[in-house]
């Protein structure tokens, strides 16, 4: 962007500026992007300036200022937003200036405060210290004055707080999703065998309050998958960097709730789907069923056949099972979760699109997945036979419209017969991940 063209930028800036409070009489914030150099914006830094504006408009709402007007506007001068407000001008600005001494993105905001006059209120006004410059620290305009860093020193530094700040809110989304997904497949009432908000199903060594507190250990795990998928890509090295993650979130899981398994499982599945989708938004693809199964594919499927093939002793009754072929979890995951993408979220979008409540829909996609899934823990704990027969039960409860009558009735023999399809259980909480994920892309 030349000389002529950021004036006129600047003199179009302030006649919004002028307009914007003649229409509406109320304190306005003016916020631009702080970025040295000619190039004044990029897909990067538009990406920022939305992030900036979430935070902002997050703030404002928390602080009970009202929003009166907000727009945005992405031109080569860089991007801009205007946003009016309904609150007092110290009490915006000290708020703005909080913004922009946040963290390392923050020095790249301008987040200028108009008064219903359009004067411009300072931080010196405040008695607030002046911003540093953004290579050294120092305070004041001395590095800008005597140009102690290049354009170019100052723009790539610009481009790595970017980047940083950007990659850092992609994984905790993610991770948020994740932990979100395991407190949704909990919540679900009633669950045949299942803990959930009515009672602890087949299990006596687990109750809500366990799982909760499992899921909330669990979500630095999930943030960790994501920056290692967005790292590392979706191959084989992820997979075992994920493996020793994975150990980590268990010893932690274990340490939570005093050494009772809730969520080994879910660390599996759902430390596969978040690095799969740490990968894919770093790439700049939507992290939808398509290309969540291709990266889990990718991931997954050679390592755990080699595995399969080099195992001499079975430590788990899963690794009994895999005579000649994977199973359970890792069938699925080598695959590409088939029965997640395939069966489990069509089943919860249908019934939701019905107009089911979360329980109920959520218990019509569980019932789907116990049929097709090989849940390997429902088959240690009743046997072939005993599962074929529980199975039959689940379908006919599916056939009948899964009512909720039919629905306790089926909790309740599943408790009697101290059954619990807990890999079913993990593919439901991925079903939920996979949706939320979904909502994610199509909200940014």
């Amino acid at each position: 962007m030349d000389v002529l063209g950021m004036m006129r930028a600047r003199d179009e800036r302030a006649a919004r500026q002028a307009a914007l409070l003649k229409e509406f009489g109320r304190p306005l914030v003016s916020f631009t992007m702080n970025i040295a150099g000619p190039e004044k914006t990029n897909a990067l830094i538009e990406k920022a300036f939305r992030l900036a504006v979430r935070r902002l408009k997050d703030a404002l709402a928390a602080s009970g200022i009202r929003l009166v007007h907000g727009e945005m506007h992405m031109k080569p001068s860089g991007p801009e937003g205007f946003f009016c407000v309904d609150g007092g001008v110290e009490a915006v600005k000290r708020l703005c200036v909080a913004l922009e001494e946040r963290d390392k993105l923050g020095r790249l905001l301008d987040l200028d405060v108009l008064d219903r006059e359009g004067g411009k209120l300072s931080r010196e006004q405040l008695e607030l210290p002046a911003r540093g410059c953004v290579i050294c620290g120092k305070t004041g305009s001395y590095c800008a004055a005597s140009r102690a860093h290049s354009a170019e020193t100052l723009f790539e530094e610009a481009m790595g707080r970017i980047a940083a700040a950007l990659d850092a809110e992609a994984d905790e989304a993610i991770a948020a999703l994740a932990a979100r997904a395991l407190l949704t497949e909990l919540a679900v009432t009633p669950k045949p065998g299942l803990v959930d908000r009515s009672n602890n199903g087949a299990h006596r060594d687990m109750d809500c309050h366990t799982f909760m507190a499992s899921a909330a250990a669990l979500q630095p795990y999930f943030s960790a998958c994501a920056r290692l998928g967005r790292e590392l890509g979706a191959g084989e090295e992820c997979f075992q960097q994920l493996r020793l993650e994975g150990m980590l979130a268990e010893g932690k899981m274990l340490r939570a709730n005093g050494g009772v398994n809730t969520h080994k499982g879910a660390i599996f599945t759902l430390g596969i789907l978040a690095a799969a989708a740490g990968h894919l938004v770093k790439q700049g693809l939507a992290p939808g069923p398509k290309n969540l199964s291709a990266a889990a594919i990718a991931m997954t499927a050679t390592a755990l056949e080699q595995e399969r093939a080099a195992l001499s002793a079975a430590r788990t009754y899963g690794e009994a099972l895999m005579r000649g072929r994977l199973s359970g979890a890792r069938a699925e995951a080598a695959a590409g979760f088939p029965t997640v993408m395939g069966h489990g979220l069509p089943a919860l979008d249908g019934a939701l699109g019905q107009g089911l409540t979360r329980d109920e829909a959520g218990a019509r996609a569980l019932l789907v997945i116990m049929l097709k899934a090989e849940d390997t823990v429902l088959l240690r704990r009743a046997g072939e036979q005993g599962a074929r027969e529980a199975l039959a039960r689940v379908k006919a409860a599916l056939v009948g419209g899964a009512r909720p009558r039919d629905l306790l009735e089926l909790d309740q023999y599943f408790i009697s017969e101290g059954l619990s399809p807990g890999g079913s259980a993990d593919l439901l909480a991925a079903v939920f991940f996979v949706r939320y994920l979904r909502e994610l892309s199509k909200e940014q």
